[in-house]
């Protein structure tokens, strides 16, 4: 643990809020204050600069590289290598994946966690002595609520990357501290580390505001909605990481079986259910919220019109003929925090700026092509309308994602989050071409959670729970929506007759029993829509890891992927799927151990 401390920025350095002036700074200032940590934690202003600085840490770009390194480029149907020379990069997606690499270092999650940690700890020491009258118990709970879900949000991308990690829940001030024996930790099971974070998220979820004035603050802090949607994510994941838990326990991809007292393993089949079902409901009650709010506008927020199009409150593309017309693209990821939104990390280009996003797979205003670019198969079937993977003819994200524009060459250059705006020539073929409103900036927001999300989340958590008719219409209908959604120029009357079951509204709502997905080609559509919908967003490979968890092995998730034979038998163990422990953090710890498929490199 000594690599982590010395990546530790004490909470002392935290901004003071008293000399804030917009609401914006909350989330975007670096912290330049420089006073003991013994004179900070004083009153609730000293409070709300470390829970200010909980914020600050997340958006930097050594955590949110990394998000793209482990959630997005492993997954080689994504995201495509277009610098050559970049050896880190193509080891990684060729499965070769190599301890040294810092890529795999942990330490700034380690450090967000050590500013959650401290937040929790002196946020409950001054809520106890009274010194501020204004730290009344709604306002502590609020705050504490948030750094919860702050911890548990960054403990859950480690479990999702390494599985096993280190569990620290108290936090680390000094080297002396760090290097003593209480701190030198070795990894925790990430079933129990995932359970942990479960019951600390449902300690606080009914103490978090669920407005807290402006959309930067709705959007940018975690929320009633943010602690619904984590909560339904990860109870969907643990159901995955259980299900064929006695086998798992039996490989040793299963070491410690025990929390509180209770050993998950012999009680998995009751805690996969319960999980199943908190994943549906805890969705919904983000879904309901959302069109609590939708319903205030009393008519859709682009059109206009006061029917609604859909059940769920999802904006609608505006005009379906050649030229510029609004997007819901505009409002999600060119005007930011939008009604579509549940927690985003916020960045204006000033005080913080996503440079992760331009570093990573585009410049600003295609000046150049940065390490990444689109997979070419997700274009594969763009003549296609209804493709079991990748874009199909009429899909707007295909315009959304990487620039195309007519009679030039598809270098699947990324648009996504570098656009303003994106206007397709045709709705009804994009490969026709679309006008592109660039920014100017390095300002675009990183999404965590969108209403778009939780809807996938709630559809696999349906398909997974059960395998009747009834169930798989829900899980049909929600994938459907966000089809329709995306495909505003269909056409009704083609003669394929999987495109009318995906496009014709009756078939959507009167589902007959010989039209009803099975489970298998339900999970397939599932998937495949998540794939549409999140490219670049950080969760392509995390999805197709828990898919490997659920199938307890790591083959549909590699013929999914479309792996050639040498990834296929790199990755063929379960824990290959996993990231490495990096070097420096096993020479600092000797109770650390490494992934044992990556051992002998």
């Amino acid at each position: 643990m000594k690599k982590i401390v010395r990546n530790i920025i004490l909470m002392s350095g935290v901004v003071s809020l008293m000399s804030l002036t917009s609401c914006e700074d909350f989330l975007t200032l670096y912290p330049t204050d420089k006073i003991t940590e013994q004179e900070f934690w004083q009153d609730r202003n000293d409070l709300e600069s470390g829970l200010a600085a909980c914020y600050y840490q997340m958006e930097k770009s050594d955590i949110t590289n990394r998000i793209y390194d482990w959630g997005e480029f492993r997954a080689t149907d994504n995201a495509a290598l277009s610098d050559a020379s970049n050896t880190s990069i193509s080891n990684l997606q060729a499965g070769i994946l190599r301890p040294t690499e810092s890529m795999f270092d942990w330490a700034p999650f380690y450090t967000e966690i050590n500013y959650c940690n401290k937040v929790i700890e002196h946020g409950q020491e001054l809520y106890d002595s009274k010194k501020d009258v204004s730290l009344t118990s709604s306002v502590w709970n609020a705050y504490k609520s948030e750094a919860v879900a702050m911890r548990a949000l960054t403990y859950f991308y480690l479990v999702r990357a390494y599985r096993n990690v280190p569990f620290v829940t108290k936090s680390i001030s000094t080297d002396e501290e760090a290097m003593s024996a209480e701190s030198q930790l070795p990894q925790t099971d990430g079933v129990i580390i995932l359970s942990s974070m479960i019951n600390d998220v449902e300690g606080v979820k009914n103490t978090p505001q669920r407005n807290l004035g402006n959309s930067v603050y709705n959007k940018g802090r975690i929320t009633e909605k943010a602690i619904y949607a984590l909560l339904a994510d990860m109870r969907l994941w643990r159901a995955c990481m259980l299900k064929h838990a006695t086998d798992k326990a039996s490989a040793g991809y299963i070491k410690d079986s025990l929390f509180n007292g209770i050993n998950v393993v012999t009680k998995a089949d009751s805690i996969v259910k319960a999980d199943l079902q908190a994943a549906v409901d805890y969705s919904q009650k983000v879904i309901d919220l959302m069109n609590e709010e939708y319903n205030k506008e009393n008519k859709n927020p682009i059109t206009g019109e006061v029917d609604r199009v859909s059940d769920y409150p999802l904006y609608q593309q505006n005009s379906t003929g050649g030229g510029s017309g609004d997007m819901p693209y505009y409002y999600i990821f060119g005007t930011k925090n939008s009604l579509e939104s549940i927690f985003e990390l916020q960045y204006d280009a000033t005080n913080q700026s996503n440079s992760a996003i331009t570093n990573y797979i585009k410049s600003v205003a295609f000046s150049s092509i940065s390490t990444m670019k689109v997979a070419s198969g997700l274009y594969g079937s763009i003549g296609s309308l209804n493709p079991s993977t990748g874009f199909g003819k009429t899909d707007i994200r295909a315009a959304e994602t990487v620039r195309m524009i007519k009679g030039e060459s598809n270098t699947y250059v990324l648009t996504k989050g570098i656009a303003n705006n994106v206007s397709p020539q045709d709705y009804t073929d994009m490969s026709e071409g679309a006008d592109y409103s660039m920014r100017s900036q390095l300002d675009p927001n990183f999404i965590i959670y969108r209403l778009s999300d939780v809807m996938m989340i709630q559809a696999e958590a349906l398909v997974r729970q059960a395998s009747d008719k009834a169930t798989m219409r829900k899980a049909f209908k929600l994938v459907v929506e966000l089809f329709k959604r995306n495909n505003p120029g269909a056409s009704k009357t083609s003669t394929d007759p999987n495109y009318i079951a995906w496009m014709t509204d009756n078939y959507v709502d009167n589902l007959s029993d010989g039209n009803v997905p099975d489970q298998a080609t339900m999970l397939n559509y599932v998937y495949a829509e998540r794939q549409r919908e999140f490219v670049a967003e950080g969760k392509r490979w995390f999805d197709l890891v828990r898919m490997a968890e659920a199938d307890n092995s790591t083959s549909g998730a590699l013929e999914l992927m479309g792996a050639t034979k040498a990834v296929s038998a790199q990755l063929a163990e379960m824990m290959s799927f996993y990231n490495p422990v990096y070097s420096e953090e096993l020479k600092a710890n000797e109770n650390l151990e490494q992934n044992p498929i990556w051992v002998n490199n």
